[in-house]
């Protein structure tokens, strides 16, 4: 790639697989519990290159409506240095049918390394631009991914199959930049710190409602220290990752002479969120026109109220906090306010693990007599999709989707009738 500099224009890959077919060797064939077997492995390299890039200096003319001239404004700065993201992918895995394919599965375990990570970083702001590109760091990435399917029973008139694919992944950082200290950055999940996995996210430290006026406070002791400038998890507590550990999905159908019910649904554990502020606007009181959550019916009022709610913002109650005072400038870096600050703090942290059942549906074939000389095949189906939810009890009895702040999923329900000629 010519976007790169000389040191970084090429990049050598390669890769191989191999894959052993077990039950072909002699010494399987004279048994019936294993119909098939199979091992596979494959490691290889593989690159990647951001778009939009150059490692040449990129410039645009700006024209000022108010004098007519024209001024040059940086769109990206040269990049010599910039190379290619290196990946070395490992993969094994493992086939197998048992028991007259009463049992199938597939498992695969990975590995994967990649070096010279590249994203956009702050810069100072001398350089004349904002953000640049960087070679910012190695992330490794392991996990596995396993498929199962049942047929637990299978008579002449009744049978009941199962299957499910479920995974977890675990991984790590290694960054070379140091972090830019951004609180925002840190909350939202996206803030690569070295030793943490990708998703970590961090949150301020709630201590409670001032009983005075009913403002949330924190435990902002070092939001001013040294390194606070630059790494803002100095005052702010890690809570864990923004991505699942475990995902599993299950299918099941029962199937009993023209009967038919099929049931998917999905799980999900091992991640946290923030719940989504009951407050339009952290700044301000809410307007009369505004669709605000009843959460709100259980703020703070008055002295000696027990809630978790603060009170709507008064000048009083909405003085914010001054973070990362830079003592050789005297100035104040960062400014938050106090509803901003307790939307993303400990307070507002859950687990967000969930179980989804996703689809049922219910149908039965008409018998041939029934439609002979009409047609060849008649069935009528019931379908319920998004039925239920079961959740963790911090969501407060709410669908997931709500709470975080997202539109919830509808639940559809249909009658079919589907008739072949």
């Amino acid at each position: 790639s010519n976007a790169f500099g000389k040191e970084g224009n090429f990049l050598p890959v390669w890769s191989f697989g191999l894959r052993w077919n077990v039950t072909e060797e002699a010494w399987m064939k004279n048994q019936s519990i294993v119909n098939n077997l199979g091992v596979t492995a494959s490691a290889g390299y593989q690159g990647s290159v951001v778009s939009g890039v150059s490692r040449k200096l990129t410039a645009r003319l700006v024209a000022n409506s108010n004098n007519y001239n024209y001024s040059m404004e940086i769109v990206e700065l040269p990049k010599p240095d910039l190379k290619w993201e290196k990946t070395f992918n490992l993969n094994l895995g493992l086939s197998f049918s048992l028991f007259n394919n009463r049992i199938n599965g597939n498992y695969s375990w990975y590995y994967r390394r990649t070096e010279d990570v590249v994203s956009q970083v702050p810069i100072p702001f001398e350089y004349g631009t904002e953000m640049m590109y960087l070679n910012q760091g190695d992330l490794t990435n392991s996990g596995w991914d396993m498929s199962l399917s049942f047929v637990p029973v299978r008579t002449k008139d009744f049978s009941w199959t199962l299957s499910t694919t479920f995974s977890g992944n675990t991984n790590k950082i290694k960054s070379k930049q140091d972090p830019k200290g951004d609180w925002k950055e840190a909350v939202s999940g996206s803030m690569f710190k070295e030793g943490y996995p990708v998703g970590a996210f961090w949150a301020f430290r709630f201590t409670g409602l001032n009983q005075e006026n009913g403002a949330p406070t924190f435990d902002l002791t070092r939001g001013n220290t040294d390194n606070s400038a630059t790494d803002c998890t100095e005052y702010m507590e890690y809570m864990g990752t923004k991505e699942p550990k475990l995902t599993l999905g299950i299918n099941t159908v029962l199937r009993y002479k023209r009967f038919s019910m099929p049931l998917q649904f999905y799980i999900s554990r091992g991640n946290y969120e923030f719940l989504a502020s009951p407050f339009p606007n952290p700044s301000s009181m809410p307007s009369e026109y505004e669709n605000v959550s009843s959460d709100l019916n259980r703020r703070w009022r008055k002295p000696g109220d027990r809630t978790d709610i603060p009170s709507i913002p008064t000048g009083e109650s909405n003085s914010p906090y001054y973070l990362n005072w830079t003592a050789s400038s005297g100035q104040r870096a960062t400014t938050v306010y106090p509803l901003e600050a307790w939307q993303y703090s400990t307070a507002r942290v859950v687990k967000a693990w969930f179980i989804r059942f996703q689809d049922f549906r219910f149908s039965y074939d008409l018998p041939e007599k029934w439609i002979k000389g009409f047609a060849q095949n008649l069935r009528l189906s019931a379908t319920a999709s998004n039925p239920l939810i079961i959740k963790s009890r911090d969501f407060k009895g709410r669908d997931p989707e709500v709470a975080l702040g997202n539109q919830p999923r509808s639940q559809n329900y249909s009658l079919n009738v589907s008739v072949t000629f």
